[in-house]
């Protein structure tokens, strides 16, 4: 059977391996397979193109919230161009909601619930004639004018690689996405990874194989296993692994993503962690809430004690870029609730505050058991919540602006040293206000806003906090030099010093620069110190550039004895 499968991506850059772990399965059992590369960003006549072009039986395609809604406009579209294929869906976004995809899209022939692997090679049999439909495990399809529901299928076992169908190849130095196990230790109530029967952990020296091969073909292999140290032992096994390959068989540079429970983070996984070369690893940790009752309520049993002090281990070593999350709309956690568990957060200086915000899937326990969970939230993908009994519509609008605040100015990387100095100056101020404000502001710049326009705006409003002008310059200074290479001074920071001539020529005598090689110099105005960058190669966690900080004076007299 000539078989065509998809999984839109949400950009170019990601490439799932769900379509090669079902072609996998399919090669093995004889079929044509053709895996469509696509993103939700190309025009639905090209992907369907593509389509059209492979003349398939059967069209398979992996549905998520980020491309359920290009699907719906695609799938009658497809039909119309091939009334006589198949059209089969899968995926997280339909598994549990199977029936009611039916009946909204007639040109759907089956959706299949669950993992896929297996059942997508029962269901070719079956169109085959050669097993009947009702033996295909969690199959969804009409039978005249009724529709048999199957129930999301849980599979046993290490599904085929991906690699074995080509996912290697297809990457193109894309990031590559590598599973070691499947399901979760928790059952979150926003979530459905606990639906699945518990963690079943992959074939060891499948998986290292795969990761030998993937860091060939590219520079970041993620990790999508939902709790990658749900066996802290197994987790320790495959970093050691890592470690004693990295720098040989995985090529140096190469980073790998993990999610970790922070609370099973022990002693062992630390101390792999911590050695290891900087860059190398990036870890993500659900945080998720720091308040107790909303931790409850959502079955999320977190030592939070546990998890603060694994993410200061993590971070105190400087060699890995550690990411923490927090979602808003959980269940009674309100405002100022919401603010602890914020500024909670920010004072752990991770390298990435996500603050996200709770989206009701179909099939979690949150959306289905309504009187338990009462909220709104959009009928429309993502499904994300508008009000709950604890936190308002108009308090969920301003978490909003907190979130653009903190994306902008704290995980842009770009004002580290600047907020450093509003956190020692308004030591006791909270950081959540703050980029609840800093949203407000940087709402008002229009679209296609220039960098100098932000620095700007951020200037003007960081004196209004009451800081010292010339210490905020300075600081904000030396955050531009370290992590902008155009050398071209913002123009709210620029002043004359009839010391810079001097200065310079003085910097370039004792420090030559390198051919080739450009500098940024400033002079800082607080601590009458010159700064320079030389534009090399940037911090593989920070992203900036080395800092070199003299004395002028001291300068000025070496270049005189000089």
């Amino acid at each position: 059977m000539k078989i065509t499968l998809l999984a839109l991506n949400a950009r170019y850059i990601h490439l799932s391996p769900a379509p090669f772990y079902l072609a996998s399965e399919l090669l093995e059992a004889g079929h044509s397979v053709t895996v469509g590369d696509h993103s939700v960003n190309e025009s639905e006549e090209d992907v369907l193109a593509d389509i059209v072009a492979t003349s398939p039986e059967l069209v398979g395609l992996s549905v998520y919230i980020w491309n359920v809604t290009y699907i719906k406009r695609l799938v009658p579209r497809i039909k119309q161009a091939l009334p006589r294929t198949h059209i089969l869906l899968g995926g997280p976004e339909v598994s549990y909601n199977a029936k009611e995809i039916l009946n909204l899209l007639p040109e759907v022939d089956a959706v299949l619930s669950g993992e896929g692997e297996l059942p997508i090679r029962h269901y070719a049999d079956a169109l085959s004639g050669l097993l009947p439909f009702d033996r295909v495990e969690g199959l969804s399809y009409r039978m005249g004018d009724k529709i048999v529901e199957g129930i999301p299928y849980i599979g046993t076992g290490t599904p085929k690689s991906p690699l074995n169908a080509g996912y290697a190849e297809a990457l193109k130095g894309r990031i590559a996405y590598i599973e070691s196990s499947r399901g979760c230790p928790f059952s979150c109530a926003f979530c459905l990874s606990g639906r699945c029967g518990g963690v079943r952990f992959f074939d060891r020296e499948q998986v290292m194989r795969d990761i030998l091969i993937l860091s060939q073909s590219s520079r970041t292999v993620k990790f999508v296993d939902r709790t990658f140290n749900a066996d802290p032992v197994r987790a320790a096994e495959l970093l050691t692994f890592l470690l004693d390959h990295y720098g040989k068989e995985i090529p140096y540079g190469t980073r790998f993503h993990f999610e970790l429970s922070g609370d099973l983070i022990d002693e062992a996984q630390l101390a792999l962690l911590q050695n290891a070369p900087i860059g190398a690893f990036q870890v993500e940790i659900g945080v998720q809430s720091f308040h107790a009752p909303t931790l409850r309520a959502i079955h999320r049993g977190t030592n939070t004690q546990r998890l603060t002090h694994a993410i200061k281990r993590l971070l105190c070593g400087g060699n890995i870029h550690v990411h923490i999350d927090l979602i808003a709309g959980l269940p009674l956690e309100s405002l100022a609730d919401f603010e602890v568990s914020f500024n909670k957060a920010y004072a752990l200086a991770p390298h990435m505050l996500q603050l996200g915000f709770l989206k009701l899937l179909h099939g979690a326990p949150m959306r289905e058991e309504k009187e338990k969970y009462p909220c709104t939230f959009s009928a429309l993908p993502p499904y994300e919540v508008e009000s709950t009994p604890a936190l308002s519509s108009e308090e969920l609008a301003y978490i909003h602006t907190v979130e653009l605040g903190c994306d902008r100015v704290y995980n842009s990387g770009r004002y580290r040293r600047t907020l450093a100095l509003w956190q020692e100056e308004r030591e006791h101020s909270s950081a959540f206000r703050l980029f609840g404000a800093l949203g407000e502001a940087l709402a008002t710049l229009k679209k296609g806003y220039t960098l100098n326009d932000e620095i700007s705006l951020l200037y003007a409003f960081f004196l209004k906090q009451d800081l010292a002008a010339d210490r905020l310059r300075d600081a904000m200074l030396l955050d531009f030099i370290a992590g902008n290479s155009s050398r071209l001074i913002p123009s709210a920071l620029r002043t004359e010093d009839p010391l810079y001539g001097r200065v310079k020529s003085a910097l370039s005598r004792l420090y030559p620069e390198q051919k080739g090689i450009r500098r940024a110099v400033i002079l800082l105005q607080s601590s009458r110190q010159a700064a320079f960058a030389d534009y090399t190669q940037k911090h593989p966690i920070t992203g900036e550039y080395p800092l070199c900080l003299v004395d002028i004076s001291t300068l000025l007299t070496e270049k005189q004895h000089k």
